[in-house]
Formats: C-alpha cells, sequence, structure tokens
C-alpha cells in the first residue's frame, strides 16, 4: 500500500505564524481599528482556505488508507476473537465447578473435623465424670467447639497468563430508587430544548442564557 506523502508547509506555515504575530500586536481603540481588527479577522479565512487545500487531500488519502488497513486487520481479527468467546466461558464454567467441589470438600471435612472433636470431648467429659470430676466434666462440654480450619488445596493446575478474575457489573431492577447522585443529566437533550425554544425554555432547574460568537465570512 501506497504510504502517503506530506504536503510542502513552508509557506503557509511561515503565512500563520506571521497572521498569529500580527493579531498579538492588534489593539481596538475605536470605530477605525474596529474596523481594522474585522478586515484582519476576515483575511484569516484566506489562509485558512489555503491549509485547508495543501492538507485536505493527502488527509483523506491517508484516511482510506487508515480505513482500509484497519479494515484487513479486523477481518483477520474476528475469527480469533470468535474463537476467544468460544472457549474463555468454558474455561470459566470448568474452574467454577471445581471451586464448588473443591469447598464443598472442605465443607465435608470441616464438619467430620467438628464431630471428632465433638466425640473426643464427650469421651473425655465421661472420663472426667468416671472419676468423681462432675464439675471439670460440665465445663468441659460446656465449652464451645473449637476445630482448625481445613483447607481444601486447589486441584486445577495454575497457567501462567491464564486466570479468572471477578467483574461486578449491575442491572437496574427499579429505576424510581435509584439515589439522585447516581442520575445523569441529559445535556443532549437540555441542549437541543434550548436551542429550540431559546428565552422561552422552561425546564425546572435549568437556566438558558445566550453566548456570544463572532462569526466572519471571507467577504
Amino acid at each position: 500500500m501506497d504510504a502517503v506523502n506530506l504536503p510542502e508547509t513552508t509557506e503557509v506555515d511561515t503565512r500563520a505564524k506571521e497572521a498569529l504575530s500580527l493579531a498579538t500586536e492588534i489593539t481596538i481603540r475605536d470605530n477605525e481599528t474596529y474596523e481594522t481588527a474585522c478586515a484582519f479577522l476576515k483575511s484569516l479565512k484566506a489562509i485558512e482556505k489555503e491549509i485547508a487545500d495543501t492538507f485536505d487531500e493527502p488527509i483523506k488519502r491517508a484516511f482510506e488508507a487508515h480505513k482500509s488497513i484497519l479494515g484487513a486487520k479486523g477481518r483477520h481479527m474476528e475469527p480469533i476473537q470468535q474463537a476467544e468467546r468460544v472457549v474463555k466461558p468454558k474455561i470459566a464454567t470448568y474452574l467454577q465447578e471445581q471451586e464448588r467441589i473443591r469447598r464443598d470438600e472442605e465443607r465435608r471435612l470441616q464438619e467430620e473435623a467438628r464431630k471428632r472433636a465433638e466425640e473426643e470431648a464427650l469421651a473425655e467429659a465421661a472420663e472426667l465424670e468416671a472419676e468423681g470430676e462432675t464439675e471439670a466434666a460440665e465445663q468441659l462440654i460446656s465449652e464451645p467447639i473449637r476445630v482448625a480450619p481445613v483447607i481444601v488445596p486447589k486441584m486445577v493446575p495454575k497457567v501462567t497468563g491464564v486466570a479468572m478474575k471477578e467483574n461486578w457489573r449491575f442491572r437496574v431492577t427499579d429505576a424510581n430508587k435509584i439515589p439522585r447522585e447516581y442520575l445523569k443529566i441529559d445535556e443532549i437533550k437540555i441542549g437541543q430544548i434550548v436551542r429550540a425554544l431559546k428565552d422561552k425554555t422552561k425546564i425546572p432547574g435549568i437556566e438558558a442564557y445566550p453566548e456570544k460568537l463572532i462569526s466572519a465570512g471571507s467577504r
């Protein structure tokens, strides 16, 4: 694909810098200098057109080349992205299932350890009772059973570069219950109404006001 050549810009660059220098020197004191400033403002349009004529065609060619290359890249990437969308849920489902199995096993072993500790405590209390240590036996039985936590290691091999993470999302269940601080003002819609109705705009909490802008043509 052909490279886009940059245009020669020495002349327009010089004119643009000269225009900026002249703009900083302008002082409007009376009607005559005001008219001079307005004439200068309109003269800038000629320089803008020259800059546009210099760059628009190369920009168009560069944009077309950029769009073509992006399209080619997208066509090559799409099968890969589809493959990712197919295999990622399968991996996530397997990992979730294995984690569920691991946690179930942890709970089962934890319950077994608790029951063993309870049986041992009852057996020890029975021995104390038999030896006449009734108070000690009662105290032993009344104490809560404490068992060290059981940790079942993960059995799924760790693959470098592949990991599962939680991505918390949300869904709206009742829009009327959402607090005000989480609501966003529709600036686009309000702007459309203000531009249409101008000073007749009546939206609670909104003040419409005009912003004065200077426009200039080449004539």
